[in-house]
């Protein structure tokens, strides 16, 4: 993307042209570039889930998660170790 704007000839492009003129046509030259390089994903329809954690990841969550509200039953020490390793 930064190198197709860098190849434009800004000057020729925007000086016949006014203020307004030139605002809008950058503005749709920037966007088109946006639009053709910038990655869009899906909406995940699973809403707890981020994008930037792995299965793993989850599975651990999950796990940290559970171990913690076992704790929160029992308040015992060993749960509690269990929950905060």
């Amino acid at each position: 993307m930064n190198k197709n704007l860098l190849e434009m000839d800004w000057k020729t492009d925007l000086n016949t042209l006014t203020a307004e003129d030139a605002w809008k046509f950058f503005s749709s030259m920037l966007n088109y570039q946006m639009r053709k390089y910038i990655p869009k994903s899906a909406p995940s329809k699973d809403k707890r889930r981020k994008i930037c954690m792995t299965r793993e990841a989850i599975a651990k969550h999950t796990k940290k998660q559970q171990t913690w509200k076992r704790y929160e039953m029992t308040e015992d020490r060993i749960d509690y170790i269990r929950a905060t390793d």
